[in-house]
């Protein structure tokens, strides 16, 4: 992973069907100024026109670079993929169905340079309806947490440290830069020596959670973690999972139970760790018919779908 004097920021776009969300992306990526970047658009084997429209782009200023897999590799290996191509000495990992405010690169990246412990840092994340999407600001979610949220007891509890939802949507804001324990992987600043040092995402997830192992590997070794609200990112999310809907479900529950077997076995009793991986997976198959249904008859049913979205679909 060399490092080039002249590239501050490589913005790394891992693309599966995203069709015009991946244009948008990377035009929202060209029309950054104060900062020296490159684009690195990592295709997973689309068989849509997206990847043919950003070939189509020409910029002078920036730096367009395309890795194609023949297959797809799954969000984990795509941005390693592309990592292997960066040179630049921060790395944003954005998701193709993001769209960048003016100046939020050069903001991320100056945040990084100003704050010598801080080891990545994420923008406050909004949907299209301008609200605050989950997983952009949230705790690292443990068995115990995922438990009570489960059984609802979080909402019993919203404030308390170890009976509290993971996710910190439902708190008020913070008008600056805030200590959190994981941002969300659809738009993340990482300081490539960081990657590097500590390693990037773990491949052995296909599909979400590699954003808060990867997360939770950084603050086991004293980095901090920053969320930014003052930078805003347009996330109109789940657009490249829309095409195979149980499948992209499948992962998220599968993703789950290899995210607390990996970092949370040895803590648990055996028994508790079977128990809540046998529930996940009788989840799954209750969500398959929900899954099937046409995204605009699908409703957000549980706190359940706020632990497995908010990071990379």
């Amino acid at each position: 992973m060399a490092v080039r004097k002249d590239t501050a920021v490589s913005v790394i776009i891992v693309n599966y069907n995203a069709g015009h969300y991946l244009l948008d992306a990377v035009q929202s990526v060209l029309a950054q100024t104060r900062v020296d970047l490159e684009v690195i658009v990592v295709d997973n084997a689309s068989t849509d026109d997206s990847l043919a429209a950003v070939r189509a782009l020409s910029n002078d200023k920036r730096t367009i670079t395309i890795v194609e897999i023949g297959y797809n590799s799954g969000f984990a290996h795509g941005c390693n993929a592309g990592l292997k191509a960066a040179s630049g000495r921060h790395i944003l990992f954005l998701n193709p169905d993001c769209v960048l405010s003016a100046n939020s690169v050069s903001r991320l990246s100056r945040f990084l340079e100003k704050n010598a412990k801080a080891s990545m840092v994420g923008p406050l994340i909004l949907g299209p309806d301008g609200r605050e999407q989950a997983g952009c600001r949230r705790d690292i979610p443990s068995p115990f947490q995922v438990g009570c949220v489960l059984l609802g007891i979080h909402k019993l509890l919203p404030n308390h440290p170890r009976f509290r939802h993971f996710n910190h949507t439902q708190r008020p804001l913070p008008k600056g830069a805030t200590i959190v324990q994981a941002v969300s992987g659809a738009c993340m600043m990482v300081r490539a020596a960081d990657l590097k040092k500590f390693g990037a995402f773990d491949e052995s997830y296909f599909l979400h959670f590699e954003d808060i192992d990867l997360c939770l590997r950084l603050t086991q070794d004293g980095r901090d973690i920053f969320f930014l609200p003052t930078v805003e990112v347009l996330h109109h999310k789940g657009v490249s999972s829309q095409h195979r809907p149980v499948f992209v479900n499948w992962h998220k529950h599968r993703s789950l139970i290899r995210f607390f077997r990996k970092n949370f076995w040895e803590f648990y009793p055996k028994a508790v760790l079977a128990g809540l991986s046998a529930i996940i997976y009788l989840h799954f198959l209750a969500t398959v018919p929900l899954a099937l249904l046409p995204r605009r008859r699908r409703t957000s049913v549980s706190g359940w779908d706020i632990l497995t979205d908010g990071n990379t679909d």
